[in-house]
């Protein structure tokens, strides 16, 4: 980002000792595939040191709280697949993309993520925030492996998590792993804005929709209700 510019960084060392947080952790969730696929693969196949407790939704940082609508519908999704798999949610509201209008997936929703996950840091020795992009396809972007981890703290590590597998692996290792919750709940749409369904049309319903259908799964897909595909190749 050649328009940017370094800043200087002041600080004030800590004052007082921080607050030891409990051994848990918890993830970041949307319901779209890297969020389904770190969840269950942190929950039960490739565990934290601390154990995966939490699921975190927060409204207004998938999208701004002045252009999301119907999220109630999406909370209760969430709820429903902590319910089914034992965990506990935090739900929250943020307005951090209302009060910087920077594009959120290319400049800042790792840090915006992080800040976040730090403002639970009394609760939580790890956060994870889903991958975006693979180890092998590093893109300029909001969220990566090189940065995210480094805004963690003595108290609570931000875990960039997932980009060991591409998204086409995700999607075959949840339906292995949660066949039916992933198909009754899967969320992927980028013009839901923040309500629970999938458009069909965008990039990211028609990649997933191509993966499920190729898994043998597409049929049986309750969140894609349009099963036509005569689309797919002008997306």
């Amino acid at each position: 980002y050649p328009q940017a510019a370094r800043i200087a960084i002041r600080a004030r060392p800590r004052e007082n000792a921080p607050v030891t947080p409990p051994p848990r952790s918890a993830t970041f969730f949307s319901g779209g595939v890297d969020s389904f696929y770190t969840f269950l693969k942190r929950l039960r196949h490739d565990t934290l040191p601390a154990s995966l407790t939490h699921l975190i939704f927060m409204h207004g940082a998938e999208t701004s709280l002045e252009k999301s609508r119907d999220i109630g519908a999406s909370q209760n999704h969430v709820q429903k697949i902590a319910d089914a798999t034992g965990v506990e949610c935090i739900f929250g509201e943020t307005n951090i993309r209302d009060t910087f209008r920077l594009h959120w997936e290319r400049y800042y929703f790792g840090s915006g993520l992080c800040a976040i996950a730090l403002s639970l840091s009394a609760g939580f020795r790890y956060v994870c925030i889903p991958s975006s992009f693979t180890y092998a396809h590093q893109v300029p972007h909001g969220s990566t492996p090189l940065v995210d981890e480094r805004f963690s703290t003595e108290a609570t590590h931000n875990v960039h998590d997932g980009s060991e597998a591409s998204r086409a692996e995700k999607v075959t290792r949840v339906l292995e792993w949660e066949r039916s919750l992933v198909l009754q709940n899967l969320r992927v749409c980028i013009y839901n804005r923040g309500a629970a369904f999938n458009c069909h049309r965008c990039y990211k319903c028609v990649r997933t929709a191509i993966a499920l259908k190729i898994l043998g799964a597409w049929d049986d897909a309750v969140t894609f209700t349009d099963k036509s595909t005569a689309h797919w190749r002008l997306s």
